[in-house]
């Protein structure tokens, strides 16, 4: 059974799970149990990432914002709408960070510099 978590509690045990699927020593030492979701946080991990790429599949498919960096994308022809997800995913896990770094420093560097 599933139950629903706000977004950032999610996020925290989803990262969490992530690194201890590296420490795993049963899936280390026997690789056919992290590669088939046989124990935990394997399998976990596994029940997590597709209701996560579930969840953003959905939430991606209902916009209706055509001018949306999403919609342009997929609009060029050039990718497939499941590349598109996987990059979306990995910005949206990967980003976070370096993203709100990147622009809070821009900020900083254009109010010291007004000219």
């Amino acid at each position: 059974a599933t139950s629903k978590v706000p977004f950032e509690d999610f996020f925290f045990m989803y990262i969490k799970d992530e690194i201890d699927s590296f420490t795993n020593i049963a899936g280390n030492l026997f690789p056919f149990l992290a590669k088939y979701n046989l124990i935990n946080p394997y399998k976990t991990n596994a029940i997590n990432n597709k209701e996560l790429y579930d969840s953003v599949r959905v939430f991606l498919s209902q916009s209706e914002d055509d001018q949306s960096v999403y919609k342009k994308i997929l609009n060029s022809n050039k990718f497939n709408s499941e590349d598109v997800l996987r990059d979306t995913v990995a910005l949206l896990f990967a980003g976070f960070e370096t993203t709100s770094h990147g622009i809070t420093s821009m900020l900083y560097f254009l109010t010291k510099n007004l000219h």
